[in-house]
């Protein structure tokens, strides 16, 4: 079950963790995208090898150099971004993303510039097992089954080629070591703090899914908590 009906300052908070990527990935490109390119090259150059010695149709061979210009064009920006924001965040930028796509209608949609959602959701939960949250990579799969099975929406053909979860596996583990290689702090260093993001949006995910009819009263005590002691650890550093 999500909010999707109703507007949510705190559930949305990790969307921006997403858009601060943009920036981060721009800036640090020989760590986080350059690499990343050279695995999206290899993986669909070796694919279509591989094709052509197995005897492949043609059809099946001219979708592989469609896919890989679709991910080194946007996609592959997407997914590092939304991978560095789990990064930081944790599993409520997963669950940030099912609202997300609950609001959208259809988990497999996708375009020249983003993603299919359901793709994004299985990058995300690559990055929560690296950090050993593959309890909550579980329960956050667990919901988008859910979700998809109330969805009119079926899984197009050449959907398993057009997003390998395999690639998806060597993507996160590249983004994971070079957020670790710049520094950041992974949600799991910090999460006891209280007064993260991560930490006050997966609280907030309990209350709803405990109490959708009181979550707004929650919500607004919550978000000013939130902000008290987001100003306390400000004035402190």
């Amino acid at each position: 079950m999500t909010p999707q009906g109703q507007a949510s300052e705190l559930l949305a908070l990790p969307d921006l963790y997403h858009e601060l990527a943009h920036f981060v990935v721009y800036r640090e490109r020989p760590v986080l995208e350059v690499p990343v390119l050279a695995i999206i090259h290899k993986y669909f150059a070796d694919a279509l090898r591989k094709g052509r010695q197995q005897g492949a149709s043609q059809a099946i061979l001219d979708a592989i150099p469609k896919n890989l210009t679709l991910w080194t064009s946007l996609w592959h920006v997407e997914f590092a971004c939304d991978m560095v924001a789990a990064f930081w965040c944790g599993p409520a930028y997963g669950l940030a993303n099912l609202r997300l796509s609950a609001t959208r209608g259809d988990p497999y949609q996708d375009s020249g510039t983003h993603p299919a959602d359901d793709a994004r959701k299985v990058g995300i939960e690559c990055i929560l097992k690296l950090a050993g949250e593959g309890g909550a990579a579980s329960g956050i799969d667990r919901m988008w089954r859910d979700l998809k099975r109330l969805s009119p929406s079926v899984q197009p053909g050449g959907y398993t080629k057009r997003y390998p979860v395999h690639l998806l596996e060597q993507v996160a583990q590249c983004v994971f070591q070079g957020c670790v290689n710049l520094g950041f702090r992974c949600f799991s260093e910090h999460q006891s703090g209280g007064a993260i993001v991560g930490g006050a949006v997966r609280q907030a995910w309990d209350a709803f899914e405990r109490d959708a009819a009181s979550f707004a009263a929650y919500e607004a005590s919550a978000i000013q908590g939130l902000r008290s002691k987001l100003a306390t650890a400000s004035a402190e550093s």
